[in-house]
């Protein structure tokens, strides 16, 4: 994500907040910890509310009477961003979903014994990491060496088992957002690699199938790619994953600049 906000940022153009949910990164909390996956909703849309919209957004105001607003997430941060998107329509302007978490494929949803399991186990230790999956970091990029690389230099990822009531919330969340395709009122565009194995690339249709924004939508696979598309793979992939992000911005900022002039 630091990437991502980096390419943001050296465009003139735009300005990028980038902040650790709870739990992530350097922020507060049991790291890789969700208790419940609407709390965490509320608690980013806090921060939002009292820290972007709040203060950083009035200062940078005064150089433009109207600033187009997006929210931007990648796997389970997309996940987040759909579901403010469904929980608060008129937050975002518009939202960059990138391999996002929207909907476990039936294969791969657990059965009702075994989530009816792990809701027992988690009264009980909801903090422990036990629930078995398989490596994501094999899976996770277009090249094998990033792998080793990321797990030599990014100090601040969690390596373990997810934990019981992550993996619960989790399940909450993506039921949530599939559930809610068709009140994604917000234009929207998703990036998603055709390869990916950790969040599922077909609910990206179906969304975009169910969504009233279709039409000011766009859903964007590239073939061969994985999870993570915005670095350690070939130069001009991630470049072609960052221009279509940035043509659907700009397109997009254009209509609503056109509607604010209407109002």
């Amino acid at each position: 994500m630091f990437n991502d906000a980096r390419m943001f940022c050296e465009k003139e153009k735009y300005a990028c907040v980038l902040f650790d949910q709870v739990g992530s990164g350097r922020s507060d909390g049991l790291q890789a910890y969700v208790d419940d996956w609407f709390k965490y909703c509320q608690l980013a849309k806090e921060f939002i509310d009292e820290f972007v919209l709040g203060s950083f957004v009035p200062s940078l105001a005064e150089r433009s009477q109207h600033l187009p607003f997006y929210g931007y997430g990648h796997s389970m941060g997309g996940g987040l961003v759909a579901s403010l998107s469904i929980l608060h329509p008129t937050l975002f302007d518009g939202i960059i979903l990138q391999s996002p978490m929207l909907k476990i494929p039936q294969s791969m949803h657990p059965s009702w014994i075994v989530e009816e399991l792990l809701r027992g186990l988690a009264r009980v230790a909801p903090k422990a990491p036990i629930v078995p999956t398989k490596n994501l970091g094999e899976v996770m990029y277009h090249h094998k060496d990033a792998v080793h690389y990321s797990a030599k230099y990014n100090l601040l990822v969690y390596r373990g088992k997810p934990r019981l009531r992550t993996a619960l919330s989790l399940l909450q969340g993506q039921d949530f957002v599939s559930a809610n395709f068709k009140s994604v009122t917000t234009p929207f565009i998703v990036c998603h690699g055709a390869a990916d194995e950790i969040t599922d690339p077909h609910a990206d249709v179906e969304l975009y199938n169910e969504s009233p924004a279709q039409s000011q939508s766009r859903v964007c696979l590239y073939p061969g790619l994985r999870h993570y598309i915005t670095g350690m793979q070939e130069p001009e992939e991630t470049q072609k994953v960052f221009n279509d992000m940035f043509d659907w911005i700009d397109n997009r900022t254009e209509e609503v600049n056109k509607e604010y002039k209407q109002e």
